[in-house]
């Protein structure tokens, strides 16, 4: 992705996550890397499944697959374990994009919420 693009999604005030397929992350924005609680360094190229709450992982995988199935992936509650082992709750909403020629499953996180120690369920 191009650095022009890069700046311009970092100005935005949400927190976005963009990923490829089988849901790969390769950016995030500075909310969004607040929100998840580590560098970009420790977060590129890594499956996003890996910090999503156990409990939420298959939900998660149906999604991203529903997305390249065609279907929509409307805003929907998932839960993510920051290193620090905080469990962090947020809204996202997902859609197929090409951004300079490439293909991203652009994610928009919102309505963050920190709910606790890792052990806590919904």
């Amino acid at each position: 992705m191009l650095e022009d693009t890069r700046a311009l999604l970092s100005k935005l005030p949400v927190a976005i996550v963009l990923s490829t397929e089988p849901g790969v992350l390769r950016w995030a924005s500075p909310r969004a890397l607040e929100l998840l609680g580590l560098p970009i360094d420790q977060l590129e190229n890594r499956l996003l499944l890996d910090i999503v709450h156990p409990d939420d992982r298959r939900q998660a995988a149906a999604r991203v697959g529903g997305l390249y199935a065609g279907t929509s992936a409307p805003p929907i509650p998932y839960r993510i374990l920051r290193a620090n082992g905080t469990l962090v709750e947020f809204d996202c909403e997902s859609v197929l994009a090409e951004i300079d020629g490439e293909g991203y499953i652009i994610t928009v996180l919102t309505n963050v919420r920190e709910v606790g120690a890792a052990g806590a369920t919904r």
